[in-house]
């Protein structure tokens, strides 16, 4: 069984949702951010459909929670599905930026929500649960990070949990593709939060002085631009 988490106030969506998903899930229903935040604390989810606007606050607020970030697009995040009567292109693109990968209009028919959640669930199973790179691999479903040490044996890297999502975001670029302190900062942190370049810089250099030790990678920056990754022929001494 999927397991979902349906974070609705409305018993007439909560309805449709239950009929829509009736088949080979199992649906937890959360009418706020708080009764939400204790079902995230408790379970792990596939997938979480979230409204928009809640008793207690808006459904973004619980993108923190979620831990969506670089990585919301593999398969260590659970699916981010929002619900919501605005219509608005802004808000849809805030649905995006803050790691959802769909954006349902109510009023919705029930087939419509199921399709979308099985297209989604079909999407993320074809991604790969771990990627490698550098010498180091990263396991997306248990959020760890491990690499070779010079003896042959597989070592953990010690990461914060907002390093391994540095790490995410570069590893998961392309080649030679240079990311903006403003790229890092609109996927590190929400929206309108105050985070200085100097944190930002200050961040990176914390996993850059891991990566250097323990990998063949490195984090260069570009003078103007922002930072890249980089494989390295041999470990930085």
């Amino acid at each position: 069984m999927i397991k979902v988490l349906v974070v609705e106030d409305s018993q007439e969506c909560r309805d449709v949702i239950a009929i829509s998903l009736k088949d080979g899930y199992e649906l937890h229903f959360a009418k706020s951010l708080q009764e939400a935040r204790t079902l995230l604390s408790e379970h792990q989810y596939k997938v979480v459909l979230l409204d928009m606007g809640l008793p207690d606050g808006s459904g973004m607020e619980l993108c923190d929670d979620l831990e969506v970030g670089p990585g919301h697009a593999l398969r260590s995040y659970p699916l981010v599905i929002f619900l919501t009567a605005c219509k608005e292109i802004q808000a849809k693109l805030s649905v995006f930026s803050m790691g959802g990968v769909d954006y349902i209009t109510k009023p919705f028919d029930h087939r419509e929500l199921c399709a979308r959640v099985q297209v989604r669930l079909e999407e993320r199973e074809s991604l790969p649960s771990v990627l490698n790179r550098g010498g180091i691999e990263i396991d997306l479903v248990a959020h760890k990070a491990t690499c070779q040490g010079e003896d042959g044996d597989n070592y953990h890297l010690d990461l914060t949990p907002l390093e391994y999502k540095l790490l995410l975001l570069f590893v998961i670029s392309s080649e030679d593709e240079v990311i903006s302190r403003e790229t890092i900062k609109d996927k590190m942190w929400p929206p309108n939060s105050h985070v200085s370049n100097r944190v930002i810089d200050t961040h990176i250099s914390n996993l850059r002085k891991k990566l250097t030790q323990n990998t063949h990678l490195d984090i260069r920056s570009v003078y103007s631009a922002g930072y890249r990754l980089i494989e390295l022929s041999s470990k930085v001494a």
